[in-house]
C-alpha cells in the first residue's frame, strides 16, 4: 500500500511540473490552443495590480469582453471607460467594475454604434452613475435603427447623464489624467470611420483608442492638426487588429512600446490579421491579446507604463 501511495505521489509530482511548465512557458510553444496565465488563475482573471496603488497610479484594464472592446482607465481623478463589447457581456463588464471598487463613472466614451462596442453599455449605465456620455454626431446618411442601438441611447436618458457629441479637439481633465478627442471629423457612411479616436495622457505617460476607425481616418489624423497627440506609450490596436486599420505610417507615427489586441478567440474575423501583426512588430512593439491573456492591465505612475 505504500508503495502504491509513492507511485501516486510521484505521478502527482511530474503532472504539477508539467502543467506548471505549460502555464509559464505555453505563450512561447505556439500551441494550437490558448492556456490561461498564472493570473487568470490566481489573480482574480488578470485584475491583479502590477503596482501597489498609492493612490497616485492610473490603471487601465483592457476588459475581455471577447470579439469586442472595453477599456477601463481607473486614476485618482475619476474614471473612464470606453465601450462595453456585446449585450451579453454587460454583466461581466459590471461585475468587473464592481470588483475593481468602481462606484460611478466621470465619462463613457461609446465610439460608434456597433453592437460589438455599445451592446453591453445599457447595463453599465443601469448598475452605476454615470455623469457624462460622449458619442460621435450621427446624421440622417448614417443614423442607425438597431435595436442595439436604439437600447443604448434609451439607457443614456434613463441614466440622466449628460450626452455629447464628440468633438476633435475636445478635452477632459480628471486630475492628472487628461482625455483629448481627436476624430471624427467629418461624417462617413462607414460607421466605423465615425469611430471617436481617444488620445489618453497621465503625466508623461500617453495611450491612443482608435475605436475601428480604418485606414481613411488614420491618414486624416496623420495630415490633421491633432497628429502630435498621436505619440502614444500604448496603442489600443484599431477595429480589433484589422488589416484595414493599423497602417504602417499611422503606427511609425504613435511608436507605440505596447500594443494592446482586443478579440475573441477563434472569431470568425480571423482577427488580428497577419498583415496588422507584422505591422506592430515592424515597430517593435510588445502585443498583449486579450483572445489569448484575458483581461489586459498595464498602471502608469506618471513616468512609466507597467505592466
Amino acid at each position: 500500500m505504500r508503495k502504491r501511495k509513492s507511485k501516486l505521489t510521484v505521478i502527482l509530482v511530474i503532472l504539477a511540473v508539467a502543467v506548471s511548465a505549460l502555464l509559464t512557458f505555453g505563450e512561447n510553444l505556439n500551441l494550437p490552443f490558448a492556456l490561461p496565465a498564472w493570473d487568470d488563475l490566481f489573480g482574480g482573471a488578470g485584475l491583479t495590480d502590477t503596482l501597489k496603488d498609492d493612490g497616485t497610479l492610473l490603471s487601465v484594464y483592457f476588459i475581455d469582453v471577447g470579439q469586442g472592446d472595453c477599456t477601463l482607465l481607473k486614476s485618482p481623478g475619476g474614471c473612464v471607460l470606453i465601450d462595453a463589447g456585446e449585450r451579453e457581456y454587460g454583466k461581466t463588464v459590471v461585475d468587473t467594475l464592481k470588483a475593481l471598487s468602481v462606484t460611478r463613472l466621470d465619462y463613457i466614451i461609446a465610439t460608434h454604434p456597433h453592437s460589438d462596442h455599445i451592446g453591453g453599455l445599457p447595463d453599465v449605465l443601469n448598475a452605476f452613475t454615470v455623469d457624462n456620455v460622449i458619442m460621435p454626431k450621427l446624421t440622417e446618411r448614417n443614423m442607425q435603427t438597431t435595436a442595439a442601438y436604439e437600447r443604448f441611447l434609451n439607457a443614456v436618458k434613463r441614466s440622466g447623464a449628460k450626452s455629447t457629441a464628440a468633438q476633435p479637439g475636445a478635452q477632459y481633465e480628471l486630475g492628472e489624467l487628461v482625455v483629448t478627442l481627436l476624430s471624427p471629423a467629418s461624417q462617413s457612411d462607414n460607421l466605423n470611420n465615425m469611430s471617436v479616436v481617444t488620445s489618453v495622457t497621465y503625466g508623461k505617460t500617453s495611450l491612443l483608442f482608435t475605436g475601428d476607425a480604418e485606414s481613411a481616418v488614420e491618414k486624416e489624423l496623420l495630415a490633421g492638426p491633432y497628429s502630435r497627440y498621436l505619440r502614444a506609450d500604448v496603442f489600443h490596436a484599431g477595429h480589433h487588429g484589422s488589416r484595414t486599420s493599423n497602417t504602417a505610417d499611422f503606427l511609425g507615427q504613435v511608436a507605440p512600446s505596447l500594443v494592446v489586441i482586443s478579440c475573441g478567440r477563434d472569431n470568425s474575423y480571423k482577427h488580428p490579421h497577419s498583415e496588422a501583426m507584422k505591422r506592430f512588430e515592424g515597430v517593435g512593439a510588445e502585443i498583449r491579446r486579450t483572445d489569448m491573456h484575458g483581461t489586459v492591465v498595464i498602471q502608469s505612475d506618471g513616468k512609466e507604463i507597467h505592466m
